[in-house]
């Protein structure tokens, strides 16, 4: 991936995938920044009118920045389905006493069963995820459905990456509107790009520098705005396709309703991070939520899941 420096000309600080300009030659849909530093629209996130397929502006687009939009990759009738099956199923899943190590949401999202199943397998979808990642073997290395934010001891998800130097591409869906007062994502566009550590110590540096933090050692939360970053307003009628190895965070959310979102990942089948099942989250969570369910399923399946 080519290098994209924290003083990179595309100086955007917030995108609403719903601000559309129009479109350029390329049928590429040009979205406009609302809080821009420049005056001059430019092509800040790139989608085609075919949510399913990727052009190579899209791939450069993932590669230099660490994401796009495309208009969400399934239908209405299935969208209210998700969602009522997260409410129907969500005291269950809040009061079952799940392993330590097990993480909930992605349990949650597994407990949903066979409609999320079909749609982390979607050919459409699976293609993408290889065409992005150049590889013709992907696997799901993660998924998770609910909120991130509920239990935390403020009403925000401080800076974090999941997965550093790991070529992966998750694709995640607001089942309600992420917007300002709904702790809206924060983004570091590029981040993915540079080595774990230089980020993390120029994020601490911008939290001591708010001067909430008077004694040593220095904080491990970080929530103090960077200059780059991106806030990404997430409507339910759109996916963002992005690099979870980018540096995100949250906004604080103020607002009373729910802020719920779906997501899964994917990584090439050789990537070392995610091969040895023994570590491997997911694949816990997957033989846990069913048990011995798993091994019934097709060898596709089972691959795609890492359980075979």
């Amino acid at each position: 991936m080519a290098y994209v420096s924290s003083h990179s000309s595309c100086n955007y600080s917030h995108v609403d995938p719903w601000a559309l300009l129009g479109e350029d030659q390329m049928g590429i849909v040009i979205l406009k920044s609302i809080h821009t530093i420049s005056e001059t629209d430019r092509p800040i996130a790139v989608m085609s009118i075919n949510p399913m397929q990727v052009s190579s502006v899209h791939l450069k687009q993932f590669h230099r920045q660490g994401f796009f939009f495309i208009p969400r990759p399934f239908d209405q009738v299935q969208l209210e389905n998700i969602d009522r099956l997260q409410v129907d199923n969500h005291e269950r899943w809040r009061t079952t006493d799940w392993p330590s190590g097990l993480n909930r949401l992605a349990c949650q999202f597994l407990m949903l069963g066979e409609p999320l199943l079909e749609l982390v397998e979607k050919p459409e979808i699976v293609a993408m995820a290889q065409q992005i990642l150049e590889s013709d073997q992907v696997h799901v290395n993660a998924c998770g459905i609910g909120e991130s934010i509920s239990n935390r001891p403020q009403p925000q998800v401080p800076w974090h990456c999941d997965g550093a130097n790991c070529r992966q591409v998750s694709f995640r869906t607001a089942l309600d509107r992420h917007d300002q007062p709904n702790a809206p994502l924060r983004f570091l566009p590029g981040s993915d790009c540079r080595s774990h550590e230089e980020v993390q110590l120029e994020l601490t540096q911008f939290e001591l520098a708010t001067g909430r933090h008077d004694k040593a050692p220095a904080p491990k939360q970080l929530y103090a705005k960077h200059p780059d970053e991106l806030e990404v307003i997430l409507d339910p009628r759109w996916t963002l396709v992005w690099s979870p190895s980018c540096w995100h965070a949250t906004g604080v959310k103020t607002s009373v309703g729910p802020r719920r979102a779906i997501g899964w990942n994917y990584s090439p089948d050789r990537e070392p991070r995610y091969t040895d099942q023994k570590h491997n989250k997911i694949v816990r969570a997957v033989k846990h939520v069913f048990n011995d369910q798993w091994h019934h399923w097709t060898q596709e399946r089972k691959k795609l899941w890492r359980v075979g």
